[in-house]
């Protein structure tokens, strides 16, 4: 086994950030630290083929903290995290989506939840809140998805796709070994997981204030529904 480089790895996965992003993923950081001040951090920066050169400039100033790493074509968020997994080696392992959705407080609460119980993964759950501030096409296609995954998932949780996660060391080899590039990679590997009996735990988490909600272009939604009907036909 590699040698343990931190206690927690954060993985960032970036595709076409908007301005101000740099600034607010460094001030998370900061107010991370400050909660974990006796704990080793390292934050992996994944630029999942932005279409525009991102400055990493300010991170490179702190290269003990932060670790940059490049995809030169757009693979998908799925692609992205698990570099960012592949590329160390840690205690326990989070991953956020670049703006931060759900605030300081919730990866946070992530981080205790992963490293202070024997849980295997740590799901953020939506709070309503989060729902009704969505575009009318995302919330129809977020509530489509929550109820089929009720059933798929035997009622155990249904808010897979929320940009925020835990992992514990037996949990990332299993989530590094997904084929899935796009969105529904957690999919995948839950229902891996299910399977190999890890265990699980959820955190709801609310939307941070000012948090800006894109609308999905309907080519995605048709690839991700082909995606998704595959997987269901693989459970059954």
């Amino acid at each position: 086994m590699k040698e343990i480089l931190c206690d927690f790895a954060i993985i960032i996965p970036l595709y076409n950030p908007s301005i101000g992003w740099a600034e607010e993923i460094m001030e998370t950081v900061r107010n991370i630290q400050s909660n974990f001040h006796k704990s080793k951090i390292i934050v992996l920066l994944v630029d999942d083929g932005s279409k525009s050169k991102l400055n990493f400039g300010p991170f490179k100033e702190n290269a003990d903290l932060y670790k940059i790493l490049i995809q030169p074509i757009n693979k998908g968020k799925g692609s992205a995290v698990r570099k960012g997994l592949s590329e160390i080696e840690s205690k326990y392992y989070v991953y956020t989506d670049w703006d931060i959705p759900f605030g300081t407080d919730s990866i946070i609460n992530v981080m205790n939840t992963i490293s202070t119980k024997s849980i295997d993964i740590v799901l953020a759950k939506r709070s309503p809140a989060y729902y009704r501030m969505l575009p009318f096409k995302r919330r129809v296609i977020s509530k489509i998805l929550l109820f089929v995954n009720y059933f798929i998932f035997n009622g155990r949780f249904n808010d897979t796709q929320a940009g925020l996660k835990g992992y514990s060391q037996h949990a990332v080899q299993l989530v590094k070994s997904g084929k899935i590039n796009g969105f529904l990679f957690e999919i995948e590997y839950l229902l891996q997981a299910i399977k190999l009996n890890l265990t699980f735990a959820q955190v709801e988490v609310t939307p941070r204030k000012n948090l800006k909600v894109q609308n999905v272009k309907v080519q995605i939604i048709y690839s991700n529904l082909l995606t998704y009907i595959k997987l269901l036909i693989l459970k059954s």
